[in-house]
């Protein structure tokens, strides 16, 4: 009777970490390769264990079957790559916006490597990646990552793969939230290039003889970055509502 409840118990626990520490591993912040493998690991099993007993009323029984076993945990694993995925993908939305704000700001060239995806990228979007990350912690919206991940098993059937059509139309429909997200955050500075690039070409009609778009370079940086230290707490807080209202469907 002993042998048979700590079996469960064990298998119980691998499912948790299926599901639980895949999500972790693709979790922003966590996902970065200068988090060392052992760390994010040991932070997936320390929450998987806690979660455990409190999630084993919902889980199923352990199969005979050691192919069933296999095919549970697979599925486990495929709903923590969702979960995981949503999350990386709701930051692509800085990415669209770092660069548009770098195109329109006249910055595009001044690139660096993202800390976060640690891929080349340019300077704002490693900025606002920097920033989103750090204030995701700050804020405590990894605890509400967690306990998405952790009523998850109330949404989606433990040990049984979700339909792939759902599945499809759950990424489909991030992607274009997230894209459309970095478009409006980087808005501003569209209708700011729009009107500066229709003042200098009214000048440069005005006045033919002088340089325009040469003069106007230095004083277009200096303007976009006046406005990015402007607009930076408002992109920042739309960012974080919108990470909010995507994962607060999943809670109980």
């Amino acid at each position: 009777m002993l042998a048979a409840y700590l079996d469960l118990s064990i298998f119980h626990f691998f499912l948790v970490f299926s599901r639980l520490g895949t999500a972790i591993m693709l979790m922003p912040g966590m996902a970065g390769r200068f988090v060392p493998t052992n760390i994010r690991l040991i932070l997936a099993m320390a929450v998987s264990l806690a979660v455990t007993p409190v999630l084993s009323p919902a889980l199923p029984g352990m199969p005979e079957d050691f192919y069933e076993r296999v095919l549970m945990i697979a599925a486990e694993v495929t709903i923590g790559v969702l979960l995981g995925s949503i999350a990386d993908i709701i930051l692509s939305s800085l990415h669209v916006a770092g660069t548009l704000i770098s195109f329109q700001g006249g910055f595009a060239n001044a690139l660096i490597i993202d800390p976060i995806t640690q891929q080349q990228g340019s300077v704002v979007t490693g900025l606002l990646d920097t920033v989103a990350i750090t204030l995701i912690f700050v804020t405590n919206l990894h605890h509400l990552f967690f306990s998405a991940v952790a009523d998850s098993y109330y949404l989606f059937v433990p040990g049984q793969f979700p339909a792939v059509g759902d599945m499809n139309e759950v990424i489909v429909h991030q992607v274009t939230e997230s894209f459309l997200l970095g478009a409006k955050l980087a808005s501003p500075f569209v209708v700011f290039t729009v009107v500066l690039y229709s003042a200098m070409g009214i000048l440069n009609k005005l006045a033919p003889q002088i340089q325009v778009f040469f003069v106007m370079m230095p004083l277009q940086l200096l303007a976009s970055l006046a406005l990015l230290g402007l607009a930076l707490p408002g992109i920042m807080y739309w960012f974080m509502r919108h990470f909010e209202s995507v994962f607060t469907p999943f809670l109980r």
